[in-house]
C-alpha cells in the first residue's frame, strides 16, 4: 500500500508540473488555447491512480500558477477543469461507455464553465456569486446591457472621427443584435462547447494511454455515427416538443426553445454529415478516389449546402439508409 501511495504522489507531482506548464500557457495569446488540454494530466492521474490524487494534483499545479502567474488565473483553471478532469479520468478507469464519459464530462465542463461565468460576473457588478446564481437570468440581461453600453461608448470615437451617424447606428444595431442572439443561446452553446472538450480530451487522453499500453475503449468511426432504437424514440419526441414550442409566444418557452433547437439541430446535422461521409467513402473506395478529394467535396458540401445536412440526418433516423445495426453505438474510430 505504501508502494502505491508513492507512486501516486509521485505521479501527480510529476503531471501536476506538466498540468502548471500547460496552465501558465493560459496567459499568453494564441497559445493560450492549448489551456482547455489542462485536464489532460489530471485525467491520466485519475486514470492510473484515484480520484482523490487526480484532485490533489490539480490544486497543487494551480498553486504554482497562482505562484508565477495569476491567482485569478489559476482559480479559474482550477474552477472550470479540475473536478470534470478528475470525473473523467475515474470513469474511465472504471471502464465506463466512452459516450457516457464525454457525455457526463462535458456537462460537467458546461456547469463548472457556468461557475466561472458567475465569477466574472461577481467581479464585474460586485455580487456574491450565491445572488448571481439565484438570479442568473437577470445577471446575464446585466452583461448583455453592460457590453452593449461599452460599445455604445466605443462608437462616440467614431463620431468625433467625423463617421457618418448612419454608419454609427447600424454597427449599433448590428453588435445589439449578436448580443442579444449570442445571449438567447448561451446555454446551448457552453453545454455544446463542454461536449466537445471533453472529447478532445478524452482523445488525446486515449492516445497517450495507448502508447503506454493500455487497452481503452473508443468510439466508433464517424462515417458509424447513428442513434440505436433506444435513443431513436426519445429523440423524436423530443423534437416534436421543441418544435411545438416554437409556437407558443411566452417569454421563458422562447428561452426554452431558442436553446433547445440549436442542439436538435446539432445532432441532426452531425448524424447528417456521417451519412454524406459514410457514401463518400464507399465511393472512394469503390472508384479508388483519393481521400484529399473525398474530404474536399465533403468541405464544399459543408461550405455551399450546409443547411441540409440535418434534413439528411431525420431522414437516415427514421429510414437507416446506410442499413447499420442500431443496437449498436457509433461514433470516431
Amino acid at each position: 500500500m505504501r508502494t502505491m501511495n508513492a507512486r501516486a504522489l509521485v505521479e501527480g507531482a510529476i503531471l501536476a508540473a506538466l498540468t502548471a506548464i500547460v496552465g501558465i500557457a493560459y496567459n499568453v495569446p494564441i497559445v493560450g488555447m492549448i489551456a482547455m488540454f489542462w485536464p489532460v494530466p489530471i485525467i491520466l492521474v485519475g486514470y492510473r491512480n484515484d480520484f482523490k490524487t487526480s484532485i490533489l494534483s490539480a490544486v497543487v499545479a494551480a498553486a504554482i500558477i497562482g505562484l508565477l502567474v495569476n491567482p485569478i488565473i489559476a482559480l479559474i483553471l482550477l474552477m472550470v477543469y479540475a473536478l470534470p478532469g478528475a470525473m473523467i479520468g475515474l470513469m474511465m478507469k472504471r471502464n465506463a461507455s466512452p459516450y457516457t464519459t464525454i457525455l457526463v464530462g462535458g456537462l460537467i465542463f458546461a456547469f463548472t464553465a457556468i461557475l466561472e461565468f458567475v465569477l466574472m460576473l461577481e467581479m464585474l457588478f460586485g455580487k456574491s456569486a450565491l445572488e448571481l446564481l439565484l438570479n442568473l437570468g437577470k445577471a446575464i440581461d446585466d452583461y448583455s446591457r453592460y457590453l452593449i453600453d461599452m460599445f455604445q461608448s466605443a462608437t462616440e470615437i467614431y463620431r468625433q472621427l467625423g463617421v457618418d451617424e448612419t454608419v454609427v447606428m447600424e454597427l449599433m444595431d448590428k453588435f445589439s443584435a449578436s448580443i442579444e442572439g449570442a445571449i438567447s443561446t448561451l446555454p446551448a452553446v457552453v453545454i455544446l462547447g463542454g461536449i466537445f472538450v471533453a472529447f478532445i480530451n478524452f482523445k488525446l487522453v486515449r492516445l497517450i494511454l495507448r502508447r503506454m499500453g493500455y487497452h481503452i475503449e473508443d468510439i466508433r468511426r464517424f462515417s458509424e455515427w447513428r442513434l440505436n432504437e433506444k435513443q431513436k424514440v426519445p429523440m423524436l419526441i423530443i423534437t416534436a416538443i421543441t418544435l411545438g414550442l416554437g409556437f407558443i409566444k411566452i417569454a421563458s418557452v422562447q428561452y426554452i426553445y431558442t436553446n433547445l433547437l440549436p442542439l436538435i439541430m446539432f445532432v441532426y446535422g452531425l448524424l447528417g454529415l456521417s451519412v454524406v461521409t459514410h457514401f463518400a467513402e464507399k465511393a472512394g473506395l469503390k472508384y479508388e478516389i483519393p481521400k484529399p478529394l473525398i474530404i474536399l467535396f465533403i468541405g464544399t458540401l459543408l461550405l455551399t449546402l450546409k443547411f441540409i445536412f440535418p434534413f439528411i440526418g431525420m431522414f437516415d433516423l427514421t429510414a437507416n439508409v446506410r442499413r447499420l445495426d442500431r443496437n449498436i453505438h457509433g461514433g470516431v474510430q
